[in-house]
Formats: structure tokens, sequence, C-alpha cells
């Protein structure tokens, strides 16, 4: 019997070999010992793959939470734009405007966080520099917000993590469970006596499948694909 690919989805390895040499297993009492062994095979590898799913779903979670806070950034942004405007009387050429937002606000509007982040730390750093009183609220605002998005921007950079290493242990699971099938397969031969009866309790690959991609770049096909969606 050809050992199974460890670079078979989830499903594949536990809903279809898994599940029927459990099924088929436990039909003979003779090899109740055997189908335990089945059985324990496939809950460790779906207790990785719930790992995986409750740490892809916190990675989106958290994500959601860091594009929030960005998007609060964008606001406190407009907010002290707005300050400074009515400061300079609406003056767009004056030396207060111009020494904020040299750019004008554009010029600090970032879609990625990070640059967000640099840009309205610049802001701040020039209104400070400028000593008005007047805008110190507006200054507050935008301190908390940067203060804000960069937590938001380390917890997902944990929760990344976090989900690329339960990716690891799900590909490491893989192959173990890949081994013990086999193993498992090997066992009853030895119970049963006759391999080609022994391949009967048992379903496997007649062909290799495509090599298992990382988290960001699974085929729709694939369960963890679909956590990574979800997540």
């Amino acid at each position: 019997m050809n050992q199974l690919n460890p670079t078979s989805s989830f499903e594949t390895l536990v809903d279809q070999y898994g599940w029927y040499a459990v099924t088929r297993l436990d039909g003979n009492p003779d090899l109740a010992a055997v189908a335990a062994d089945a059985r324990s095979n496939n809950s460790d590898l779906e207790q990785a793959q719930v790992g995986f799913r409750s740490a892809a779903r916190a990675a989106m979670s958290s994500a959601s939470a860091r594009d929030e806070q960005k998007y609060q950034l964008d606001a406190a942004l407009r907010s002290v734009r707005t300050a400074v405007l009515n400061w300079v009387r609406n003056r767009r050429s004056s030396q207060y405007y111009r020494t904020i937002f040299p750019g004008g606000l554009r010029g600090v509007l970032r879609t990625n966080s990070e640059e967000g982040l640099q840009a309205a730390r610049d802001v701040l750093t020039r209104m400070a520099g400028c000593q008005v009183p007047a805008l110190e609220p507006a200054m507050e605002e935008l301190g908390a917000a940067i203060d804000a998005l960069q937590v938001a921007v380390w917890d997902h950079s944990s929760a990344l993590r976090a989900r690329n290493e339960a990716w690891s242990i799900v590909q490491a699971t893989k192959v173990t469970f890949c081994q013990r099938y086999y193993g498992l397969y090997c066992q009853t031969v030895q119970i049963v006596g006759d391999p080609a009866l022994a391949r009967s309790y048992f379903r496997y690959e007649r062909r290799v499948p495509e090599p298992a991609q990382d988290p960001g770049e699974l085929s729709v096909t694939d369960t963890e694909v679909e956590v990574a969606r979800v997540a």
C-alpha cells in the first residue's frame, strides 16, 4: 500500500482516508485496537487544524482592529488639519500650515499603517515645534490615535506569528499522520495475515497530489485557505 502524502489537504487525510479506516476497522472485533489508534490519529490532526483555524481567525480579527485604528488615525489627522486651518484663519499659505502640512493633508494620509504612523508622528513633531497652545487638544487627540494604532499593529504582528506557528504544527502533524496511517496498515497485516485483505481496510492515494502551499497562497479546495479567508 502506498503511503499517504502529507501535502494532501486536511479533508483528504482525515475525512477520506482516516475516517474510512476508522469505520472499516471498527467492523472487525479483532482489529479494535487498531481502530482505536486510527481514531487517535485522526483526532491529533483535527486538533492541530482546530488550533490553526483559531489562530487564523485571531489574526484576521487583529487585522480588523488594526484597520479600525488606522481609520481613527486618519480621522484625527483631519481634525488636526481643521484645527490648524482655524488657527490660521483658513490661510493655507500661512507659515504654520505649510510647516505642519508641507504636502497638504494628502501628503500625510497613507494606506499602509506603518507609513501612516510615521507620517502622523512627523505631523505631531512639527506641531510641537510650533508651540501653539490652541492646538494642544488636537495634538492630544492625534497622539492618542498614534498610540492606539501602534498597539494594534503590534497585536497583529503577534497574531500573525501565532498563525504561522499553528500552520507549522499542522504540517508536522500531517507528516506524523501519514506515518502512523501506514503503520496501522502494517499492524493490520500482522493481525489478519493477508496484505490484500489488510489493504481493504484502508483507502490510499494512487497518485501524488500537488505540493501544499503556505497559508497565504492555498488553493480554494483546502480547508486551510478557507480558514485564512475567515481568519
